[in-house]
């Protein structure tokens, strides 16, 4: 063996040895926002990622292609063992998934710097006017999106905070701009801990979102989430996970809330609700209770820049 050949292959050894690289979550917060990617409404890939908390930081991806949202997908950094991981999934339009509802392997961090994260299959660089994200066979630029501020206020609620559709009903009539006011980050209570939300623009009938439920300091689910327009109506799917992005329910299989009625700043649905207040956003959703199901409420304010 040549010196040359031993000392690349001892400084290989050494690399390997060495493992990731120390580093803390709060070293990437720069990547929080909605990110919109180069590209026409018809063909281009858009992004929302939740700031550090609970020692992590969740995003959620979409994909529009020929007009079509064709892939959404749902990225989770978090701080192990004095490093960084990232794991992530990959769904359809419809939000079946791509791989099974195992906990995915876990990149390890390669490298971090101010203006670079690199992970073992995606990195994303940091650019005067925007990000770079490299993933697989992807090399996008991406720019900053300021959620606009929205002036719209639902009006006070008729009967009950949750409504049930009748059965045999058909739901009403309405486009994927009945939810427009939606779109932007949200940070508040519910289930007793620190709730989170961060919604996409509207585009191609379709606005997803990505959910973080904290207890204590600690993740305690995760959720990736749509609002999508079914035939000519419009309907909510949504999957959960835990820390570890091990999904709760069948691959194949998501949680939906077909909807009710539309109302200017609010949306009813089958079993859950969201209504635009003065003071943030409001949501209501059925969960198990003693004996039957009881209203949840989540309680959003619009989260600081």
């Amino acid at each position: 063996m040549s010196r040359c050949t031993g000392a690349f292959f001892f400084m290989l050894s050494a690399t390997v040895l060495a493992g990731p690289p120390a580093a803390r979550i709060d070293q990437m917060a720069w990547l929080a926002g909605q990110w919109r990617g180069e590209g026409t409404p018809t063909d281009r890939i858009d992004a929302f990622v939740l700031p550090p908390s609970g020692g992590g930081m969740v995003g959620v991806f979409r994909r529009v292609r020929g007009g079509e949202v064709t892939t959404h997908a749902i990225a989770y950094v978090t701080e192990e063992s004095g490093s960084l991981v990232l794991r992530s999934k990959l769904f359809d339009s419809a939000l079946r998934g791509r791989e099974s509802q195992d906990a995915p392997r876990p990149q390890a961090l390669e490298s971090i710097s101010p203006t670079e994260v690199r992970f073992e299959k995606a990195w994303v660089i940091r650019r005067d006017a925007g990000i770079q994200l490299f993933a697989s066979v992807l090399n996008v630029r991406m720019s900053r999106v300021a959620s606009p501020a929205t002036s719209v206020v639902a009006g006070p609620p008729r009967g009950e905070p949750v409504v049930r559709a009748s059965p045999g009903s058909t739901p009403p009539p309405a486009r994927i701009g009945s939810g427009a006011w939606l779109e932007g980050a949200w940070v508040g209570t519910g289930l007793g801990g620190t709730s989170e939300e961060a919604w996409l623009a509207p585009l191609a009938g379709n606005m997803a979102s990505v959910h973080r439920g904290m207890r204590d300091g600690r993740v305690t689910f995760l959720e990736i989430v749509t609002l999508v327009e079914a035939g000519q109506s419009l309907a909510i799917r949504l999957k959960h996970f835990g820390p570890d992005l091990r999904g709760w329910e069948p691959k194949e299989k998501t949680v939906d809330f077909n909807l009710v009625r539309t109302e200017p700043g609010a949306l009813y649905l089958d079993g859950m609700t969201y209504r635009r207040t003065p003071e943030g956003l409001e949501s209501w959703v059925l969960g198990p209770g003693d004996g039957g199901v009881r209203p949840e409420r989540f309680l959003y304010q619009p989260r600081s820049p």
